[in-house]
């Protein structure tokens, strides 16, 4: 599969701390997403991707377009505009590893081993962008300063697997973009 989707995708926060000062210092990675088959109660295209379980393609490359997992923007398959590649909507955390090429009109995301962490369609669910909802950022402003929040929704499983194989940005955020996505 290789779709040029949005350059953009869903950040989803792993943990935060508010300051006294109203910043955040947030760690975040990425969703990307994949439309699959489901045969036998299990996700597939060529590889098995299971619920929770880090998978890996055995002929990666690095950088290479050809020999690599390809993935599209979280958003692009929520919308249902790869349900020609399979009917299983899956949300998928990128490796360290993950790499990409496009521009603001096309996107392919890369990566050479992935977490699947949600099937929207087997969940029955629509696609969740925390960091784009204000009661989301309104919990966080509820947080005493100091005290650390991790990841805590409900339907992404419980611990992530050997999380630091995870592509991951840590960053702190100013108070007023804090309190204007709160909004």
């Amino acid at each position: 599969m290789c779709h040029k989707s949005l350059p953009k995708t869903i950040f989803l926060p792993l943990s935060l701390m508010r300051h006294p000062d109203g910043s955040v210092d947030l760690l975040t990675t990425i969703m990307v997403g994949k439309a699959v088959s489901k045969r036998n109660g299990v996700h597939q295209t060529s590889l098995a991707y299971p619920m929770g379980r880090w998978i890996r393609d055995p002929n990666w490359i690095p950088g290479s377009h050809e020999r690599c997992l390809h993935f599209a923007s979280a958003y692009d398959v929520a919308a249902g505009w790869l349900n020609s590649y399979g009917s299983h909507r899956l949300l998928i955390l990128p490796s360290f590893q993950l790499y990409g090429s496009g521009d603001e009109t096309g996107f392919c995301w890369h990566d050479g081993a992935a977490l699947p962490v949600l099937c929207l369609d087997c969940e029955g669910i629509q696609v969740f962008d925390p960091v784009s909802q204000p009661e989301f950022w309104q919990s966080v402003l509820n947080l005493p300063p100091g005290r650390p929040w991790r990841v805590a929704i409900p339907w992404l499983i419980r611990e992530i697997p050997e999380p630091q194989r995870l592509w991951m940005v840590r960053k702190r955020v100013p108070a007023d973009w804090v309190a204007a996505w709160a909004r």
